[in-house]
């Protein structure tokens, strides 16, 4: 990462590589693995498909994993490449977008909303982020009287401005 001219911080309590202000790419340490998590790793150029979204709701980061050091060097040729690019990315200011996502608001959630006029003012002052982890955590459940539970548990959180799972 040194070698591709970025810089090296700690954010988060992980390492963290920065170029032109922008954080670009972060390690992380599991039991079993290590990572090389790039925060706008949906934008870079995978045609192997080598990249993997951290979670299904995963619209920026991908990272590679490794459990061997000659898994490091297997993939050192596109790592560097991915780097190149995201420091390119990075000193352009290139703006990513992502693919859209249901950003519809469950029916349970919609009559809780259209009765309270300060529980309708917080979800709209929540950031764009928080919202997006109230409507997966509701939508995620199969059953209308799950998502009405999953409503009732959300609202103390967002008249907060908080996100789901967010103390």
């Amino acid at each position: 990462m040194l070698e591709a001219g970025l810089t090296e911080t700690v954010k988060w309590g992980s390492p963290c590589y920065t170029a032109h202000g922008t954080n670009v790419v972060m390690l992380a340490a599991f039991k079993d693995r290590c990572a090389l998590s790039f925060l706008e790793g949906a934008a870079l150029a995978d045609p192997d498909a080598v990249l993997e979204a951290p979670g299904a709701a995963s619209r920026f980061v991908r990272y590679v994993a490794f459990r061997s050091e000659a898994e490091v060097e297997h993939h050192a040729p596109r790592i560097r490449g991915w780097l190149a690019e995201a420091v390119r990315r990075a000193a352009t200011g290139a703006a990513f977008t992502p693919a859209p996502v249901d950003e519809s608001v469950p029916e349970e959630l919609a009559v809780r909303l259209s009765g309270s006029e300060a529980l309708r003012q917080a979800f709209a002052a929540l950031t764009p982020g928080r919202r997006r982890s109230h409507l997966l955590h509701i939508r995620g459940a199969k059953q209308a009287a799950t998502r009405a539970r999953r409503v009732e548990g959300c609202i103390p959180e967002i008249l907060a401005g908080r996100g789901f799972r967010e103390r």
